[in-house]
């Protein structure tokens, strides 16, 4: 227990501290009527995270005093973290669907509560691993088949993570938005392989440090990660991207049937007569190498500023197309009227 309890101090005073920013967050998201359910679910992870924390650190006072502490604050202690991590893991996963943020439409929830399930019993499973184990054993909690089914479920949903992403990457064509996208992703990838890279690392620590050590890698990379979720977006960009007025109203759709999009006819005209998909007014002229509506740099992002500058275009082409039609009008009449003369002159 050596060196725990001075990391347990840290930590919480680092996310009390952090609770007050965080406070100054949600009030300037609330003025600006950009708090959404995702951002409360971020809170109610870094809450629970926090009060973990405040629980060992009561359990290390006692503990100081009397050589014994409270047993059952570790196990209250474990089960905040347990919500707090199922919670972010939740989050990640419906950012990546572009929920809130690309779209209204919240789908597949049925797979959001089964990867919840399967990591809350394999926690639960760590649980009764560390608690069987002997008390003077130092080894790592990960290093147990719970601890390797745990790593091998956040390889997976390391790659489903990818690939929700990329769809909703490659739907999205708002510049802001895809930057944001970019950054989100490099940086929560990292996320999903810290927990392989903390176990690979463990692995040449000496076995009597393992658990402190990784005890306090582990909680510095999840407080870090907290901290830099608000500085994805530039604070004068924060109002674009997470503004939900003009995101798509259903389902984002699979990147092969983004592909069947035919750019420059409807939205809801797609290759083969299949169902169509309807995008965004904004997002569909143009053409791209498989059927994708471009990435304009130069876009703006407002998307109904952008619908009106298309049909102002499609006026202006109606209007040129009427006045082709009168000239060529007029043009017919003449040649009509010279071969009326033509007739009547040898009478």
């Amino acid at each position: 227990e050596q060196g725990m309890f001075e990391m347990t101090i840290f930590f919480f005073t680092m996310y009390a501290l952090g609770f007050f920013g965080l406070c100054c967050v949600i009030r300037d998201f609330s003025a600006r009527n950009i708090m959404h359910e995702i951002h409360w679910l971020m809170v109610g992870s870094f809450v629970s995270y926090m009060l973990g924390h405040m629980l060992l650190l009561i359990h290390f006072v006692q503990y100081a005093d009397d050589g014994k502490g409270h047993e059952w604050m570790i196990i209250f202690a474990r089960c905040f973290e347990v919500v707090g991590f199922v919670v972010f893991v939740n989050v990640l996963l419906l950012i990546a669907r572009g929920w809130t943020i690309t779209t209204n439409k919240l789908s597949r929830k049925v797979e959001n509560a089964l990867f919840s399930a399967i990591f809350a019993c394999i926690y639960i499973a760590l649980f009764f691993s560390e608690t069987m184990r002997d008390p003077a054993e130092s080894s790592y909690l990960y290093h147990s088949w719970a601890g390797y089914l745990f790593i091998a479920m956040q390889i997976f949903l390391l790659f489903v993570f990818v690939g929700l992403l990329h769809r909703t990457f490659v739907f999205e064509k708002r510049v802001v938005k895809r930057t944001f996208y970019k950054r989100f992703g490099l940086v929560f990838t990292l996320w999903f392989l810290k927990l392989p890279l903390l176990v690979l690392i463990a692995s040449f620590v000496e076995p009597w440090y393992q658990a402190k050590v990784m005890f306090g890698c582990e909680h510095c990379f999840q407080l870090l990660s907290f901290l830099l979720v608000p500085c994805l977006s530039k604070p004068k960009t924060a109002l674009e991207i997470y503004a939900a007025d003009n995101n798509y109203g259903a389902r984002i759709p699979s990147v092969a049937r983004q592909l069947r999009v035919q750019p420059g006819l409807s939205a809801d005209i797609v290759h083969g007569g299949a169902a169509g998909i309807r995008l965004p007014q904004a997002q569909v002229a143009g053409s791209l190498p498989g059927g994708l509506p471009p990435v304009n740099r130069n876009m703006t992002t407002d998307l109904n500023e952008a619908n009106r500058r298309q049909q102002t275009a499609l006026e202006e082409a109606a209007q040129a197309q009427a006045s082709n039609a009168v000239t060529a009008n007029g043009n017919s009449a003449e040649v009509e009227g010279e071969g009326i003369v033509e007739r009547e002159s040898p009478a």
